[in-house]
């Protein structure tokens, strides 16, 4: 059973959520993909994280030595806001990346997991690395940046028959959602 909620974001201030759909159940599809026996992988070690001059932050770590991993996947926490990723999966043998300053917020503060993945099995995400703040080059840190958008509409949630679900609901009465 799932229930779904939409939350508009105005460049990268987050608005309030929308009211819960009402719970809804995703079919089956009859033709089910096959199973995923991959194991999953052990825990990465804590990753390093370092904010760049040019607002950029790059994120190390050491590359998985036991057990199965095909990719990685970075997480990021801002400012204790819920953690999401902020890269696709990357390659196996990826071990730092350089998280665009498109992609932060100056000023704001940032910890980094790292997520590994064994084919489709998604194994314990690193402890978070020490918390580090996103430059503005040559600039004073903003005040806050775009101000936040209204509540959307409620999200309604159906269920279809290939098992997937589609969500809807409509566009906050206030505000800018980018």
């Amino acid at each position: 059973m799932y229930s779904f909620q939409v939350g508009p974001v105005n460049v990268h201030t987050h608005g309030p959520p929308s009211d819960p759909s009402i719970p809804v159940y995703a079919v089956v599809p009859r033709k089910s993909p096959p199973h995923d026996d991959s194991p999953a992988p052990d825990r990465p070690q804590t990753p390093s994280a370092v904010a760049n001059p040019d607002g950029s932050i790059t994120v190390s770590w050491q590359a998985l030595t036991r057990g199965a991993v095909t990719s990685y996947v970075i997480l990021a926490t801002r400012d204790d806001e819920p953690r999401h990723a902020i890269t696709p999966r990357l390659p196996a043998d990826t071990t730092t990346i350089v998280i665009p300053k498109d992609e932060l917020i100056p000023g704001s503060s940032y910890a980094f997991q790292v997520g590994p993945i064994n084919v489709h099995t998604h194994g314990p995400p690193s402890a978070a690395s020490a918390a580090v703040v996103a430059a503005t080059p040559g600039a004073a840190q903003p005040d806050g940046g775009a101000p936040a958008p209204g509540r959307p509409g409620p999200a309604q949630a159906v269920a279809n028959a290939d098992g997937s679900v589609t969500v809807s609901w409509s566009a906050p009465t206030e505000g800018t959602v980018t």
